[in-house]
């Protein structure tokens, strides 16, 4: 090696190992490290009861697996003991999933309650104290999963769980369910008067819980608040502004606490009800696509009528064994991921096997590799010198290895060549497209699903075409609430004028993004709003549009010290913020046309 090359090396070496930690912490330095933030740009992975595919549910190591797998949120369900200590447990009798049968002191204890409307014999839950719950050991529900460690694990706290997540490595968000609160409130009693559910909101206030969807609050600290029963959901409303979640079970199943059918909470009505209350909807998920014989059926149109009043939906449960995939999907979880996501266009999935989804979504949609640390920036760098000038550079010639020369030949009169970048398009990039919709396409629609199947956002700049059948909504004489503007619809034909707005892929905040049309009539009438509804294709649509990644979502004005630290940090996280993308057909070699509908002759796409 050269000296010059040496000198370079034992500078580089010497700044990685001193920078590698400060001999002597600052004054400002703090214990805390700047943790991963939790990603929005993809459908969240919700761990259904921990990683319960593996561990024992809602246990500690199980809600630890699931982090460690790659969960966005770890879910459980929220019941009370004797003493009115939260728990996280699913049953509301302990027999399924404890050792409760091998304490012998708690025999007497079994009893016959009234259930949603069912007998059902058991050790309860609420007939035990605290400290009695902690003699119990978790075991695992079903027969063919690992049994290995059933007896190993206790029953834990709604705060023990809390504190998982809270000193999880990078941020990680909760899924609490507030489960049978009908019950809980019949058996036990909290002073001055509080309820399940006020206590229940009291524990993440304590924790520093709050904030809505998306704020800067939540982000720091993801909760979504889940229940069945939508008296309970309505109840907190106005006591955390936290985002709640409807859960709405089998189609044959009655809500515990209105006695409402699943028709009747499905319908238009209800949903523009529930909507006030809760940020999404989560359905067993063969209610949204019916099964017959193990085979999928054609799917209902609730997640269309949910994303129409900007409701998101997350589906449960998704389970890796065969005996829980339907023969469609061919004894592959993968499968069902892309068919939930890609085509149904779901928000998140609670799953059993949250590494499992986590490895599909880094295979189809990843997060950067944070390939920016300074560390390792300069250890590449590093390597790269060494290889340069250590390295030989052989060459096999029969069975006789030749090193070529290092350098130029001598007397040469070559200049050195400049060094070859290469470079990528940066996540932020805007890419030009030109998309034709079909005759007889929602151009909506159409547009939304390019948005969630690339996980692209799209800027939409101009469109040329006829459009039929026209849903406006009309500028509101309240200021304060746009969405109040009368709704108007149109029939016949009509030629686009100008079509602008913006569609982002889920899960982005409501109404972020919207279409605004000008339409001529045959009579020369102009026209135009808010897209509100659909807007059909009468002849190839052709549409102008920039797509990107990476948008972020900003509460303005911004506070005078969150500017200050804007500013300071911003090189930094622009370059932390990277998304790489893949589509969806490097893995299933779909068709290529992603705007149109099934049964119709699909569009072409020119980019």
């Amino acid at each position: 090696m050269n000296s010059s090359g040496c000198a370079i090396v034992t500078f580089l070496l010497l700044f990685i190992g001193c920078s590698a930690r400060t001999l002597h912490p600052l004054p400002s330095d703090k214990n805390e490290k700047r943790k991963e933030p939790l990603q929005t740009f993809r459908p969240f992975n919700v761990a259904h009861r921990g990683s319960n595919g593996e561990l024992p549910e809602e246990t500690g190591p199980s809600y630890l697996r699931a982090i460690k797998e790659g969960a966005d949120f770890i879910e459980t369900d929220i019941l009370v003991s004797k003493d009115g200590v939260l728990m996280c447990h699913h049953d509301v009798i302990l027999d399924d999933t404890t050792n409760v049968a091998e304490h012998k002191e708690f025999a007497d204890r079994r009893r016959t309650y009234e259930v949603e409307g069912a007998n059902v014999t058991g050790l309860f839950i609420f007939d035990f104290t605290l400290e009695e719950l902690k003699t119990l050991k978790a075991k695992q529900r079903y027969s063919f999963r690992d049994q290995q460690y059933n007896g190993k694990f206790p029953i834990i706290t709604f705060e023990e769980y809390i504190s998982i997540a809270i000193n999880a490595p990078r941020v990680v968000g909760i899924y609490p369910e507030i489960k049978n609160p009908v019950l809980m409130n019949q058996h036990v009693k909290w002073p001055k008067g509080k309820i399940f559910e006020d206590v229940f909101v009291e524990i993440l206030k304590k924790h520093g819980y709050e904030g809505s969807y998306l704020s800067k609050e939540w982000l720091k600290q993801p909760c979504f608040i889940q229940s069945f029963a939508p008296s309970s959901l309505v109840h907190i409303h106005n006591k955390t502004d936290l985002p709640k979640v409807f859960l709405i079970d089998n189609v044959d199943v009655t809500t515990q606490d209105t006695n409402q059918t699943y028709w009747e909470i499905t319908s238009d009505s209800y949903l523009d009800y529930i909507k006030e209350f809760v940020v999404g909807i989560g359905p067993w998920k063969d209610t949204i696509v019916p099964v017959k014989d193990n085979y999928l059926q054609t799917p209902t149109d609730l997640v269309t009528r949910a994303h129409a009043r900007n409701l998101q939906v997350h589906p449960y449960t998704y389970r890796n064994e065969n005996q829980f995939l339907h023969f469609n999907f061919c004894e592959d979880p993968y499968m069902e991921f892309d068919y939930w996501i890609n085509v149904i266009g779901v928000d998140g999935l609670f799953t059993d096997f949250a590494g499992s989804l986590h490895h599909y979504q880094e295979w189809t949609a990843p997060r950067s590799a944070d390939d920016l640390d300074a560390n390792k920036l300069l250890q590449k760098i590093s390597s790269m010198i060494l290889n340069a000038d250590l390295g030989a550079i052989t060459s096999k010639t029969g069975e006789h290895v030749v090193r070529r020369p290092r350098g130029r030949p001598a007397g040469s009169k070559n200049k050195p060549k400049p060094p070859i970048i290469i470079t990528r398009d940066s996540a932020n990039t805007l890419r030009a497209h030109a998309m034709e919709v079909s005759p007889g396409c929602d151009v909506g629609e159409s547009l939304a699903t390019f948005a969630r199947r690339k996980q692209q956002g799209i800027w939409v700049l101009s469109a040329a075409g006829c459009v039929s059948n026209v849903v406006l909504r009309q500028p509101s004489p309240s200021p304060t609430n746009p969405a109040s503007g009368p709704i108007v619809t149109l029939h016949g034909r009509f030629e686009i004028l100008s079509l602008i707005g913006s569609v982002l892929p889920p899960p982005a905040p409501p109404g972020v993004a919207s279409l605004a049309i000008y339409l001529v009539g045959p009579q020369g009438q102009v026209v135009g709003g808010a897209i509100a509804g659909p807007l059909m294709a009468s002849g190839p649509v052709v549409i102008m549009a920039a797509t990107f990644m990476n948008a972020t979502f900003d509460r303005l004005p911004i506070d005078k010290d969150e500017a200050v630290a804007v500013a300071a940090t911003t090189t930094t996280t622009a370059a932390h913020d990277q998304r790489h993308h893949r589509v969806i057909g490097d893995i299933y070699n779909p068709p290529q046309n992603l705007l149109s509908n099934t049964s119709l002759p699909p569009p072409e796409i020119y980019t």
